[in-house]
């Protein structure tokens, strides 16, 4: 049970997320609706993994955010139809660690899973994802159920520069890059409860 000052802190850090998401709304309503999907497959994908409540939560949590460094991302390059050159792919592989500090900047105690998330949901099954570079399980649980549902979504959907796969193309994916990209056992799972 938390104090009533606790609440309050809570309150006021989940106040100031709302207000940098809707900056990013402003900024990129692509990416805004993008963040609040994978929030709904989160919460889906969240029961049929058996999590708590309190990781149910977390998930969610940091699926929301996920992308939220992107509002340091010029609205040049979110926005571009065209594919975008190495400067441009450079700026935007910087988002995950921007979105961590500004995170961190909104909440005074942010929780661990969820900072994870945010930092590492674009690392690759083998290595050879950002900022860091881990593979496997080194990767934290969390941003590897984020990575799943962050490319399903980011595939069935129509964005600025193509229309949206069908769901069985998507799935054809995630199943080519299981082992590679993503955590296997996690893309299983998710085609198997969620689709």
């Amino acid at each position: 049970m938390l104090t009533a000052k606790e609440e309050k802190h809570k309150q006021s850090s989940a106040t100031q997320a709302s207000v940098y998401m809707e900056k990013l709304q402003r900024k990129s309503s692509c990416t805004f609706k993008h963040c609040t999907r994978l929030a709904q497959l989160a919460d889906t994908f969240a029961a049929a993994l058996g999590l708590s409540a309190k990781e149910r939560d977390q998930l969610i949590q940091g699926c929301y955010l996920h992308d939220i460094g992107k509002l340091s991302t010029p609205s040049s390059v979110l926005n571009k139809e065209q594919a975008l050159s190495d400067q441009e792919w450079n700026s935007m592989k910087k988002h995950p660690v921007q979105g961590a500090r500004l995170a961190m900047s909104f909440y005074e105690e942010i929780d661990n899973r969820v900072l994870e998330t945010i930092l590492f949901h674009h690392e690759r099954w083998d290595g050879q994802g950002y900022p860091n570079g881990l593979s496997g399980e080194n990767i934290p649980y969390f941003a590897r159920i984020c990575a799943v549902l962050d490319a399903y979504d980011s595939m069935v959907s129509d964005r600025c520069y193509r229309k949206g796969l069908s769901s069985s193309h998507a799935i054809d994916e995630l199943m080519r890059n299981s082992g590679t990209q993503f955590d296997p056992i996690l893309v299983r799972c998710f085609i198997k409860s969620c689709i």
